[in-house]
């Protein structure tokens, strides 16, 4: 049976980034990540009350949603925060954190 709800760059966001940040597996998340890669991530340890993911071409929109959430770089947020990912060659180049989903959708273009 081919699997209809394949979208290679979320996997990897899912496999590469997500599931190894819950399980505090390092070598998972070094795998996904190229060696240059960019990073603008203080890191969370919250407990998420949703998520959301959007693809468009090579990027990757990631929405967390927790009460925990309340600030970013020293800036308060409402409980949510949005990073998009940039996929280059099967890893991740770019990881770029948003304070709105309409930052965050602006980086994605188009849709």
């Amino acid at each position: 049976m081919t699997n209809v709800l394949r979208n290679d760059n979320i996997d990897l966001v899912v496999s590469g980034w997500i599931k190894p940040r819950r399980d505090l597996d390092l070598d998972a998340i070094e795998r996904a990540l190229h060696p240059d890669a960019v990073l603008s991530s203080d890191g969370w340890h919250i407990n998420l009350t949703g998520i959301e993911l959007q693809s468009a071409g090579d990027l990757v929109m990631l929405g967390l949603h927790s009460a925990d959430l309340t600030s970013m770089a020293g800036v308060r947020i409402d409980g949510q925060v949005y990073v998009v990912f940039t996929i280059a060659d099967g890893v991740i180049v770019r990881i770029h954190e948003c304070r709105t989903r309409e930052e965050a959708l602006e980086l994605l273009g188009p849709g």
